[in-house]
């Protein structure tokens, strides 16, 4: 096989196994959460009013740094790419001006 950067179906592929890996270990990030709150509500008594606000504000609070953490990772991760993508297109431009502009 040739580059395997230099194949555009290769790279496609690529990015999409990628995309997919990562939206699934964010799912498991929320079950692994969700596990989390269950086990604590398990343990906790069932009348307790005070833990069960608890116990909901830690999903919500819980899926704030998830959210974040994965959003940042991913720029950072993906980052590289677009920055290539970017320099080729301006390179692009630059080599071949558009006449109407």
């Amino acid at each position: 096989m040739a580059d395997w950067k230099r194949n555009p179906w290769c790279a496609l592929i690529e990015k999409v196994a990628f995309r997919v890996a990562f939206a699934v270990c964010i799912l498991i990030q929320v079950i692994l959460l969700t596990l989390l709150v269950a086990g604590l509500a398990a343990l906790s008594p069932s009348n307790n009013e005070f833990i069960q606000h608890f116990l909901v504000a830690l999903v919500f609070f819980g899926l704030l740094p998830i959210g974040a953490g994965s959003y940042l990772l991913f720029q950072r991760l993906t980052r590289p790419d677009y920055v290539r993508a970017e320099a080729e297109r301006w390179l692009t431009e630059r080599q071949h001006p558009n006449p109407a502009g």
